[in-house]
């Protein structure tokens, strides 16, 4: 941390200094700035210093770092929901990296593009995106890349209902995960083979690896990753009658959710919540609904299609168990913050 306070006091007086700094040394600056600011989550300064850096490696013609101040910049685009933006920005780095011949950033370049491709449900598209970074990690040997490629190629044939596919690729990722001992890509892997488990009934398979990922996330310190790990656990809790477990896992994912204004977050442990508060508190479950209902489930949304189906479940559970009531109480979650 000390060391960190004295290198960003370096680069800020480089950034600052009218005169004796080559531009190359100060867009390098400006980059450090930017990745600094990213990492602790102030995205609107990281990309104010990623443009200067962006802006000084284009006067100075160099691609290559053109090319990766694009990718940034794309990756914040993402973060921040700016979806046609993040794949904008992500193709013009593939195409500077492509210049420069580059296979490996290129590899990269075309895996971070692959995010935004799914939000904005452009899925033949990523899923051949990722097959071809595959390949280029695979002709690389660059075992890290090979992992992350099967990963997301894992997450889409989830997404399809491809469960065996899913489980292939997911399977070899993690034996590789493994070996390079990569716990913050292992923890999302084991996520995602517990939840695909969970849906195709293997619970006990699916409690052990998402409890698996909870203790990851939890030693990196990932809040974002111990929300989500632990809302899919309370899913297979309530699918196996826990229901009490399951609520007190969906609740405490939405107060972390809450903090971090995760919105995604928010809603599926919301709609889990409410599943498992159906038959005890429905008036509460109805409200929890409705709340979520105002985060928008959009039923073309691959990414939505697990949680919508929970969503209808309940909602159709509540107004047979409350009757002409359920509206009533449905509005009041959705026009007020639960």
């Amino acid at each position: 941390r000390g060391y960190n306070s004295e290198a960003k006091n370096y680069f800020e007086e480089l950034m600052n200094a009218e005169k004796d700094v080559k531009p190359e040394i100060k867009a390098n600056a400006y980059q450090w700035m930017g990745s600094f600011e990213w990492i602790t989550g102030n995205y609107e300064r990281s990309m104010s210093f990623y443009e200067s850096s962006l802006s000084l490696n284009k006067e100075a013609g160099n691609k290559k770092g053109v090319g990766i101040l694009l990718n940034n910049l794309g990756l914040i685009a993402n973060a921040t929901g700016e979806y046609e933006k993040a794949k904008s920005m992500s193709e013009e780095s593939c195409r500077y990296f492509k210049e420069i011949n580059d296979e490996r950033l290129i590899a990269d370049s075309l895996l971070n593009l692959g995010a935004p491709l799914i939000n904005l449900r452009e899925i033949d598209y990523a899923e051949n995106v990722f097959n071809e970074c595959l390949i280029m990690y695979r002709k690389l040997r660059d075992s890290r890349g090979i992992a992350l490629a099967l990963t997301n190629l894992g997450s889409l044939a989830g997404m399809k209902s491809d469960f065996s596919k899913a489980m292939e690729y997911l399977n070899e990722s993690l034996s590789i995960q493994r070996d390079l001992k990569d716990n913050r890509a292992m923890a999302v892997t084991l996520e995602n083979i517990g939840s695909i488990e969970g849906n195709t009934g293997k619970y006990s398979e699916a409690e052990f690896h998402i409890t698996e990922s909870i203790k990851i996330y939890s030693e990196l310190g990932n809040k974002k990753g111990i929300a989500g790990a632990i809302n899919a656990l309370g899913f297979v809790k309530y699918s196996t009658g826990q229901t009490e477990e399951s609520a007190n896992l969906h609740l405490e994912s939405l107060k972390i959710s809450k903090e971090l204004k995760n919105h995604r977050g928010i809603k599926y442990s919301s709609v889990g919540l409410a599943e498992s508060e159906c038959q005890t508190d429905p008036v509460k479950a109805a409200k929890l609904l409705g709340s979520a209902s105002r985060l928008i489930i959009d039923p073309d949304d691959l990414l939505e299609k697990d949680i919508l189906k929970v969503y209808n479940k309940t909602k159709i559970a509540l107004k047979e168990k409350l009757g002409e009531d359920f509206e009533k109480f449905f509005e009041e979650g959705k026009n007020n913050e639960q």
